[in-house]
């Protein structure tokens, strides 16, 4: 019973740890959670406004522009420019995907986790009542009065009444 007791006891330890872990993992998560979605949705207001500043023809763009050599001649030059604002606008609207993505995903892990402290709740008071039942089998256990009989003593005064006269058998030994 002392036995049973102690792994009573060692079970709700480890249950309580469990749940300790998944509360802390569950706080980890939502604040993660809020995190990301805070960071996407900064990302998503500073796109928008680099979207307003870009040509919104992609990465670059092209200039044709006339210009006279030193012989007087004309001729046309492509110029090739870099559109900055388009380029911040479409890696900060990747980004913000990502993140709302990122903040979804750890919103299932905090779902999980909660079904899982949910289950180690329920074991938990199993244990317990498992515990009281054995904390009452003790107190309700009358003290016995038998002695412990050591089947390895081979006295006269360990034998049942009817063996108590008779001698020990003889032991032979055989061997070479």
């Amino acid at each position: 019973l002392a036995a049973l007791q102690t792994q009573i006891n060692n079970e709700i330890g480890q249950s309580q740890q469990q749940i300790e872990q998944l509360k802390a993992s569950i706080t980890q998560k939502q604040a993660q959670s809020a995190a990301a979605l805070s960071q996407a949705e900064w990302y998503e207001q500073q796109a928008a406004t680099h979207w307003q500043l870009s040509r919104k023809t992609g990465p670059t763009w092209t200039e044709e522009r006339k210009a006279k050599g030193k012989s007087g001649t004309s001729k046309t030059v492509t110029i090739t420019h870099v559109d900055h604002d388009w380029i911040i606008w479409d890696t900060y609207t990747k980004q913000a995907v990502s993140l709302r993505e990122q903040a979804a995903n750890l919103l299932k892990g905090i779902t999980t986790d909660t079904t899982n402290q949910n289950t180690a709740s329920d074991i938990l008071k199993q244990w317990q009542e498992a515990s009281a039942v054995a904390d009452q089998t003790v107190l309700s256990k009358p003290k016995s009065t038998t002695k412990s009989v050591n089947p390895n003593n081979r006295s006269n005064n360990s034998k049942p009444a009817s063996l108590k006269n008779k001698p020990n058998p003889p032991y032979i030994v055989t061997g070479k």
